[in-house]
Protein backbone atom coordinates (compact mmCIF):
# COMPACT_ATOMS: atom_id res chain seq x y z
CA UNK A 1 0.00 0.00 0.00
CA UNK A 2 1.16 3.23 -0.65
CA UNK A 3 1.47 6.25 1.76
CA UNK A 4 0.29 9.40 1.51
CA UNK A 5 3.57 11.21 3.48
CA UNK A 6 7.09 10.27 5.11
CA UNK A 7 6.65 7.03 7.40
CA UNK A 8 9.40 5.61 10.20
CA UNK A 9 11.09 2.66 8.75
CA UNK A 10 13.50 2.64 11.62
CA UNK A 11 10.75 0.44 13.75
CA UNK A 12 11.57 -1.75 16.34
CA UNK A 13 9.33 -4.48 15.38
CA UNK A 14 10.48 -6.37 18.99
CA UNK A 15 7.75 -6.83 21.81
CA UNK A 16 6.65 -3.59 23.25
CA UNK A 17 3.39 -3.91 25.27
CA UNK A 18 2.92 -6.73 23.18
CA UNK A 19 2.93 -5.24 19.81
CA UNK A 20 4.62 -7.09 17.12
CA UNK A 21 4.86 -7.26 13.64
CA UNK A 22 4.74 -3.54 12.94
CA UNK A 23 4.94 -2.21 9.62
CA UNK A 24 3.71 1.18 7.80
CA UNK A 25 -0.23 1.84 7.03
CA UNK A 26 -0.23 5.04 5.72
CA UNK A 27 1.07 8.65 7.33
CA UNK A 28 1.35 8.46 10.87
CA UNK A 29 -0.80 5.08 11.04
CA UNK A 30 1.08 1.64 10.91
CA UNK A 31 -0.28 -2.16 10.87
CA UNK A 32 0.67 -4.34 13.97
CA UNK A 33 -0.72 -7.62 15.92
CA UNK A 34 -0.88 -7.39 19.57
CA UNK A 35 -1.98 -10.46 21.61
CA UNK A 36 -2.42 -12.31 17.70
CA UNK A 37 -4.66 -9.96 16.84
CA UNK A 38 -4.00 -7.26 13.60
CA UNK A 39 -4.77 -3.79 14.96
CA UNK A 40 -3.64 0.04 14.04
CA UNK A 41 -1.25 1.93 15.59
CA UNK A 42 -2.41 6.12 15.29
CA UNK A 43 0.57 8.06 16.57
CA UNK A 44 0.95 11.71 16.81
CA UNK A 45 3.34 12.61 14.06
CA UNK A 46 4.44 16.39 15.42
CA UNK A 47 1.53 17.16 17.82
CA UNK A 48 2.26 14.68 20.60
CA UNK A 49 0.02 16.97 22.64
CA UNK A 50 -2.85 16.27 20.84
CA UNK A 51 -2.56 12.09 20.71
CA UNK A 52 -4.92 11.78 23.54
CA UNK A 53 -7.51 14.70 22.67
CA UNK A 54 -7.87 12.65 19.82
CA UNK A 55 -8.48 9.40 21.72
CA UNK A 56 -10.56 10.90 24.27
CA UNK A 57 -12.70 12.44 21.19
CA UNK A 58 -12.83 8.96 19.80
CA UNK A 59 -14.04 7.03 22.48
CA UNK A 60 -17.24 9.24 22.63
CA UNK A 61 -18.11 8.66 18.61
CA UNK A 62 -19.85 5.24 17.56
CA UNK A 63 -20.47 5.47 14.26
CA UNK A 64 -19.92 2.84 11.41
CA UNK A 65 -17.81 5.02 9.23
CA UNK A 66 -15.64 5.93 12.17
CA UNK A 67 -12.36 3.87 13.35
CA UNK A 68 -12.80 2.81 16.46
CA UNK A 69 -10.31 3.03 19.30
CA UNK A 70 -9.12 0.22 21.39
CA UNK A 71 -7.18 1.88 24.11
CA UNK A 72 -4.11 4.68 24.65
CA UNK A 73 -0.68 2.89 24.69
CA UNK A 74 2.15 4.81 25.94
CA UNK A 75 4.97 2.08 24.97
CA UNK A 76 4.63 0.88 21.43
CA UNK A 77 7.55 0.01 18.96
CA UNK A 78 6.47 3.47 17.07
CA UNK A 79 5.92 5.75 20.45
CA UNK A 80 2.76 6.73 22.54
CA UNK A 81 -0.07 6.11 19.98
CA UNK A 82 -4.13 5.10 20.17
CA UNK A 83 -4.38 1.43 19.54
CA UNK A 84 -7.17 1.47 16.76
CA UNK A 85 -9.61 -1.59 15.12
CA UNK A 86 -8.26 -3.05 12.03
CA UNK A 87 -9.16 -2.38 8.22
CA UNK A 88 -8.07 -4.53 5.75
CA UNK A 89 -7.71 -1.94 3.06
CA UNK A 90 -6.18 1.54 1.70
CA UNK A 91 -6.90 5.22 1.90
CA UNK A 92 -9.55 7.07 -0.46
CA UNK A 93 -7.03 8.64 -2.49
CA UNK A 94 -5.21 5.29 -3.70
CA UNK A 95 -8.53 3.97 -3.95
CA UNK A 96 -9.50 6.19 -6.44
CA UNK A 97 -6.51 6.03 -8.09
CA UNK A 98 -7.37 2.05 -8.89
CA UNK A 99 -10.34 3.27 -10.81
CA UNK A 100 -14.08 2.67 -9.47
CA UNK A 101 -17.06 3.05 -11.21
CA UNK A 102 -19.31 5.67 -10.46
CA UNK A 103 -21.65 3.77 -8.63
CA UNK A 104 -18.62 2.66 -6.00
CA UNK A 105 -17.72 6.37 -5.96
CA UNK A 106 -21.16 7.47 -5.00
CA UNK A 107 -21.61 4.89 -2.53
CA UNK A 108 -18.77 5.98 -0.58
CA UNK A 109 -19.31 9.27 -1.05
CA UNK A 110 -22.55 8.68 0.46
CA UNK A 111 -20.78 7.15 3.58
CA UNK A 112 -18.42 9.61 3.86
CA UNK A 113 -21.48 12.09 4.24
CA UNK A 114 -23.01 10.00 6.52
CA UNK A 115 -20.04 10.10 9.17
CA UNK A 116 -19.08 13.79 8.63
CA UNK A 117 -23.09 14.75 9.44
CA UNK A 118 -22.98 12.65 12.41
CA UNK A 119 -19.53 14.25 13.52
CA UNK A 120 -21.77 18.06 12.99
CA UNK A 121 -24.78 16.71 15.28
CA UNK A 122 -22.20 15.37 18.00
CA UNK A 123 -21.13 19.34 18.12
CA UNK A 124 -17.73 18.45 16.10
CA UNK A 125 -15.95 19.98 13.11
CA UNK A 126 -13.05 17.45 11.82
CA UNK A 127 -11.16 20.29 10.43
CA UNK A 128 -8.99 18.17 8.70
CA UNK A 129 -11.17 15.96 6.06
CA UNK A 130 -9.07 15.03 3.00
CA UNK A 131 -8.88 11.46 1.30
CA UNK A 132 -5.78 10.50 3.40
CA UNK A 133 -7.76 10.35 6.80
CA UNK A 134 -10.46 8.53 5.03
CA UNK A 135 -10.00 4.82 4.72
CA UNK A 136 -11.85 2.47 2.15
CA UNK A 137 -11.70 -1.25 3.11
CA UNK A 138 -11.27 -4.13 1.11
CA UNK A 139 -14.43 -6.28 2.07
CA UNK A 140 -17.71 -3.74 0.74
CA UNK A 141 -15.86 -0.67 -0.01
CA UNK A 142 -16.96 0.74 3.18
CA UNK A 143 -15.32 3.82 4.80
CA UNK A 144 -13.52 4.82 8.09
CA UNK A 145 -12.75 8.54 8.55
CA UNK A 146 -10.02 8.64 11.06
CA UNK A 147 -7.84 11.27 12.54
CA UNK A 148 -9.94 13.86 15.56
CA UNK A 149 -7.22 15.55 16.73
CA UNK A 150 -8.19 18.67 15.92
CA UNK A 151 -11.89 18.72 15.54
CA UNK A 152 -13.37 19.88 19.16
CA UNK A 153 -13.90 23.48 19.54
CA UNK A 154 -10.98 23.91 22.39
CA UNK A 155 -8.04 22.97 19.64
CA UNK A 156 -9.40 26.08 17.73
CA UNK A 157 -6.65 27.86 18.81
CA UNK A 158 -3.97 25.43 17.45
CA UNK A 159 -5.49 25.05 14.07
CA UNK A 160 -4.53 28.74 13.42
CA UNK A 161 -1.59 28.17 14.10
CA UNK A 162 -0.38 25.32 12.41
CA UNK A 163 -2.74 25.77 9.62
CA UNK A 164 -4.72 23.09 7.94
CA UNK A 165 -4.08 21.29 5.19
CA UNK A 166 -3.19 23.45 2.21
CA UNK A 167 -5.51 21.48 -0.99
CA UNK A 168 -8.26 20.34 1.28
CA UNK A 169 -8.35 22.87 4.32
CA UNK A 170 -11.07 25.74 4.07
CA UNK A 171 -9.79 29.56 3.60
CA UNK A 172 -10.90 30.21 6.73
CA UNK A 173 -8.63 27.28 8.54
CA UNK A 174 -5.75 28.53 6.25
CA UNK A 175 -5.81 32.32 7.59
CA UNK A 176 -5.04 33.34 11.28
CA UNK A 177 -8.48 35.19 11.50
CA UNK A 178 -10.55 34.69 15.14
CA UNK A 179 -13.06 36.85 13.64
CA UNK A 180 -14.23 33.81 11.06
CA UNK A 181 -15.07 30.64 12.95
CA UNK A 182 -15.16 27.47 12.39
CA UNK A 183 -17.98 26.12 11.23
CA UNK A 184 -19.92 22.98 9.86
CA UNK A 185 -19.57 25.17 6.16
CA UNK A 186 -15.38 24.53 6.84
CA UNK A 187 -16.07 20.36 6.94
CA UNK A 188 -18.04 21.64 3.74
CA UNK A 189 -15.38 23.07 1.92
CA UNK A 190 -13.07 20.54 2.45
CA UNK A 191 -16.03 18.21 1.54
CA UNK A 192 -15.69 19.69 -2.63
CA UNK A 193 -12.44 18.78 -2.33
CA UNK A 194 -12.88 15.78 -1.77
CA UNK A 195 -16.11 15.44 -4.26
CA UNK A 196 -13.89 17.11 -7.09
CA UNK A 197 -11.38 14.74 -6.92
CA UNK A 198 -13.51 11.72 -6.32
CA UNK A 199 -15.62 13.32 -9.17
CA UNK A 200 -13.74 15.42 -11.68
CA UNK A 201 -16.82 16.02 -14.27
CA UNK A 202 -19.82 15.30 -12.59
CA UNK A 203 -20.88 17.20 -9.85
CA UNK A 204 -19.08 20.78 -11.33
CA UNK A 205 -22.05 23.07 -9.77
CA UNK A 206 -22.31 21.59 -6.24
CA UNK A 207 -18.33 21.66 -5.87
CA UNK A 208 -18.07 25.65 -6.87
CA UNK A 209 -20.23 25.99 -4.34
CA UNK A 210 -18.94 24.00 -1.67
CA UNK A 211 -15.50 26.05 -2.50
CA UNK A 212 -16.68 29.95 -2.21
CA UNK A 213 -14.53 31.73 -0.58
CA UNK A 214 -17.48 32.96 1.90
CA UNK A 215 -18.57 30.07 4.37
CA UNK A 216 -22.03 31.67 4.15
CA UNK A 217 -21.97 31.40 0.32
CA UNK A 218 -21.51 27.53 0.96
CA UNK A 219 -24.34 24.82 1.57
CA UNK A 220 -25.03 25.47 5.46
CA UNK A 221 -25.13 21.81 6.53
CA UNK A 222 -24.68 17.89 5.25
CA UNK A 223 -28.32 17.66 4.62
CA UNK A 224 -28.13 20.65 2.17
CA UNK A 225 -24.95 19.29 0.60
CA UNK A 226 -26.82 16.08 0.18
CA UNK A 227 -29.64 17.49 -1.15
CA UNK A 228 -27.84 19.49 -4.22
CA UNK A 229 -25.88 16.33 -5.51
CA UNK A 230 -29.36 14.07 -5.50
CA UNK A 231 -30.90 17.27 -7.44
CA UNK A 232 -27.79 17.22 -9.69
CA UNK A 233 -28.23 13.25 -10.21
CA UNK A 234 -31.97 13.38 -11.41
CA UNK A 235 -30.64 16.14 -13.81
CA UNK A 236 -27.72 14.01 -15.65
CA UNK A 237 -30.15 11.12 -16.09
CA UNK A 238 -33.08 13.30 -16.95
CA UNK A 239 -29.96 14.79 -19.71
CA UNK A 240 -28.79 11.14 -20.48
CA UNK A 241 -32.62 10.12 -21.32
CA UNK A 242 -33.31 13.15 -23.60
CA UNK A 243 -32.06 11.09 -27.13
CA UNK A 244 -34.19 8.19 -26.03
CA UNK A 245 -37.02 10.52 -25.62
CA UNK A 246 -36.69 12.06 -28.45
CA UNK A 247 -35.86 8.89 -30.45
CA UNK A 248 -39.45 7.48 -29.36
CA UNK A 249 -41.28 10.85 -30.57
CA UNK A 250 -39.62 10.63 -33.95
CA UNK A 251 -41.11 6.54 -33.97
CA UNK A 252 -44.59 7.39 -32.61
CA UNK A 253 -44.99 10.27 -34.87
CA UNK A 254 -43.47 8.49 -37.74
CA UNK A 255 -46.07 5.60 -37.26
CA UNK A 256 -49.09 7.80 -36.90
CA UNK A 257 -48.34 9.86 -40.05
CA UNK A 258 -48.06 6.43 -42.11
CA UNK A 259 -50.69 5.39 -40.41
CA UNK A 260 -53.17 8.59 -41.32
CA UNK A 261 -51.35 8.65 -44.76
CA UNK A 262 -51.98 4.94 -45.60
CA UNK A 263 -56.36 5.78 -44.51
CA UNK A 264 -56.32 8.92 -46.39
CA UNK A 265 -55.29 6.67 -49.58
CA UNK A 266 -57.44 3.80 -49.10
CA UNK A 267 -60.74 6.38 -48.59
CA UNK A 268 -59.31 8.20 -51.69
CA UNK A 269 -59.12 5.13 -53.89
CA UNK A 270 -62.48 3.71 -52.74
CA UNK A 271 -64.18 7.26 -53.35
CA UNK A 272 -62.53 6.91 -56.41
CA UNK A 273 -64.21 3.40 -57.41
CA UNK A 274 -67.40 4.59 -56.63
CA UNK A 275 -67.37 7.92 -57.89
CA UNK A 276 -66.32 6.57 -61.30
CA UNK A 277 -68.92 3.91 -61.76
CA UNK A 278 -70.85 6.63 -61.49
CA UNK A 279 -69.58 9.16 -63.70
CA UNK A 280 -66.62 7.73 -65.72
CA UNK A 281 -65.13 10.48 -67.57
CA UNK A 282 -65.48 13.26 -64.96
CA UNK A 283 -63.62 10.99 -62.67
CA UNK A 284 -60.78 10.31 -64.98
CA UNK A 285 -59.70 14.22 -64.82
CA UNK A 286 -60.43 13.93 -61.15
CA UNK A 287 -58.08 11.50 -61.06
CA UNK A 288 -55.42 13.19 -62.98
CA UNK A 289 -55.88 16.53 -60.68
CA UNK A 290 -54.89 13.99 -57.71
CA UNK A 291 -52.44 12.31 -59.28
CA UNK A 292 -50.41 15.29 -60.04
CA UNK A 293 -51.05 16.67 -56.18
CA UNK A 294 -49.67 13.64 -54.62
CA UNK A 295 -46.38 14.46 -57.30
CA UNK A 296 -46.16 17.52 -56.00
CA UNK A 297 -46.55 16.25 -52.24
CA UNK A 298 -44.16 13.63 -53.05
CA UNK A 299 -41.29 16.10 -54.40
CA UNK A 300 -41.84 18.56 -51.65
CA UNK A 301 -41.38 15.86 -48.96
CA UNK A 302 -37.94 15.35 -50.42
CA UNK A 303 -37.06 18.17 -50.73
CA UNK A 304 -37.64 18.87 -46.59
CA UNK A 305 -35.59 15.84 -45.89
CA UNK A 306 -32.91 16.85 -48.11
CA UNK A 307 -32.39 20.45 -46.53
CA UNK A 308 -32.68 18.40 -42.80
CA UNK A 309 -30.33 15.75 -44.27
CA UNK A 310 -27.57 18.97 -45.28
CA UNK A 311 -28.18 20.60 -42.17
CA UNK A 312 -27.19 17.03 -40.30
CA UNK A 313 -24.32 16.76 -42.64
CA UNK A 314 -23.01 20.49 -41.84
CA UNK A 315 -23.28 19.91 -37.77
CA UNK A 316 -21.24 15.95 -38.38
CA UNK A 317 -18.41 18.18 -40.41
CA UNK A 318 -18.20 20.58 -37.52
CA UNK A 319 -17.54 18.11 -35.12
CA UNK A 320 -15.61 15.76 -36.91
CA UNK A 321 -13.23 19.32 -38.15
CA UNK A 322 -12.65 19.87 -34.38
CA UNK A 323 -10.92 17.19 -33.73
CA UNK A 324 -11.28 17.69 -30.08
CA UNK A 325 -14.32 18.33 -27.96
CA UNK A 326 -13.10 18.41 -24.22
CA UNK A 327 -16.40 18.01 -22.39
CA UNK A 328 -19.83 16.84 -23.12
CA UNK A 329 -21.19 20.77 -22.56
CA UNK A 330 -18.66 21.48 -25.75
CA UNK A 331 -19.56 19.01 -27.90
CA UNK A 332 -22.64 17.49 -27.29
CA UNK A 333 -24.91 20.52 -26.37
CA UNK A 334 -22.92 23.33 -28.56
CA UNK A 335 -23.08 21.60 -32.20
CA UNK A 336 -26.47 19.69 -30.70
CA UNK A 337 -28.02 22.20 -29.88
CA UNK A 338 -26.98 24.53 -33.09
CA UNK A 339 -28.29 21.74 -35.03
CA UNK A 340 -31.79 21.50 -32.99
CA UNK A 341 -32.64 25.28 -32.79
CA UNK A 342 -31.64 25.88 -36.75
CA UNK A 343 -33.68 23.14 -37.90
CA UNK A 344 -36.59 24.60 -35.85
CA UNK A 345 -36.00 27.88 -37.28
CA UNK A 346 -36.08 26.60 -41.09
CA UNK A 347 -39.45 24.42 -40.04
CA UNK A 348 -41.18 27.20 -38.18
CA UNK A 349 -40.39 30.00 -41.29
CA UNK A 350 -40.22 27.90 -44.29
CA UNK A 351 -42.87 24.75 -43.75
CA UNK A 352 -46.43 25.31 -44.16
CA UNK A 353 -48.58 23.38 -41.62
CA UNK A 354 -49.90 20.55 -43.68
CA UNK A 355 -45.94 19.85 -44.12
CA UNK A 356 -44.92 19.17 -40.65
CA UNK A 357 -45.71 15.89 -39.55
CA UNK A 358 -42.91 15.28 -42.39
CA UNK A 359 -40.57 17.13 -41.00
CA UNK A 360 -40.68 16.07 -37.96
CA UNK A 361 -40.02 12.87 -39.15
CA UNK A 362 -36.74 13.95 -40.50
CA UNK A 363 -35.90 16.03 -37.98
CA UNK A 364 -36.20 12.93 -34.88
CA UNK A 365 -34.47 10.67 -37.96
CA UNK A 366 -30.80 12.59 -38.08
CA UNK A 367 -31.14 14.09 -34.60
CA UNK A 368 -30.70 10.27 -33.65
CA UNK A 369 -28.01 9.65 -35.53
CA UNK A 370 -26.44 13.31 -34.40
CA UNK A 371 -27.03 11.97 -30.86
CA UNK A 372 -24.97 8.32 -31.88
CA UNK A 373 -22.22 9.96 -33.49
CA UNK A 374 -21.34 13.03 -30.94
CA UNK A 375 -21.56 9.86 -28.07
CA UNK A 376 -18.27 8.74 -29.86
CA UNK A 377 -16.21 11.74 -29.26
CA UNK A 378 -13.05 11.10 -26.99
CA UNK A 379 -12.94 12.70 -23.43
CA UNK A 380 -10.46 15.29 -22.05
CA UNK A 381 -8.25 12.43 -20.53
CA UNK A 382 -8.44 10.02 -23.68
CA UNK A 383 -6.74 13.04 -25.28
CA UNK A 384 -4.47 13.60 -22.97
CA UNK A 385 -3.74 9.71 -22.80
CA UNK A 386 -2.82 9.35 -26.18
CA UNK A 387 -0.87 12.70 -26.39
CA UNK A 388 -2.94 14.60 -28.69
CA UNK A 389 -2.93 17.49 -26.35
CA UNK A 390 -0.31 18.81 -24.37
CA UNK A 391 -0.36 18.67 -20.46
CA UNK A 392 -0.44 22.45 -20.51
CA UNK A 393 -3.60 22.13 -22.69
CA UNK A 394 -5.58 19.49 -20.56
CA UNK A 395 -4.86 21.69 -17.28
CA UNK A 396 -6.31 24.47 -19.38
CA UNK A 397 -9.62 22.94 -20.29
CA UNK A 398 -9.86 21.33 -16.41
CA UNK A 399 -9.06 24.08 -15.17
CA UNK A 400 -11.53 26.30 -17.40
CA UNK A 401 -14.01 23.58 -16.36
CA UNK A 402 -14.66 24.53 -12.67
CA UNK A 403 -14.81 28.78 -13.70
CA UNK A 404 -17.45 30.85 -14.50
CA UNK A 405 -15.59 32.05 -17.82
CA UNK A 406 -16.91 31.96 -21.50
CA UNK A 407 -15.45 29.25 -23.59
CA UNK A 408 -12.40 30.22 -25.31
CA UNK A 409 -10.54 27.70 -27.47
CA UNK A 410 -6.69 26.70 -26.08
CA UNK A 411 -4.22 28.95 -27.77
CA UNK A 412 -1.27 26.31 -29.27
CA UNK A 413 1.72 28.54 -29.94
Amino acid sequence: MQTSGPIRQDINTRHAEGFDEIKPFAKNLYEATCDGKKCLLKTPGDLTSLLRREYDISCNLQHPYILTPLRYAEDTPVGPAIVMEYIEGCTLTEFVAKGQSQEVLRKVLDEILDAVDYLHKKGLIHNDLKPGNILVGNIGNHIKIIDFGLSDKDAEYLIRRLGGTQESSAPEVLEDNPDVPFTASSDVWSLGSIIRQMFPDRYRSVVRKCLRQNPEDRYPDITSLEKALRNADRLRRFLISLPFVFCAIAIVAMSAYSYHRNRLLEEASLKHKIDSIRNEIPQVEELKRRLAELQKDSAYVAKIEKDIKKMYLEAMDTIQNSKLVPYQEFGYFVHRMRYVMRVGDYMREEIPDRYQPEAETYYGKYLYKLNDAIATIPTLEEAFEKGEISEEEYRYYRDLAYEDKPFKPFSRK
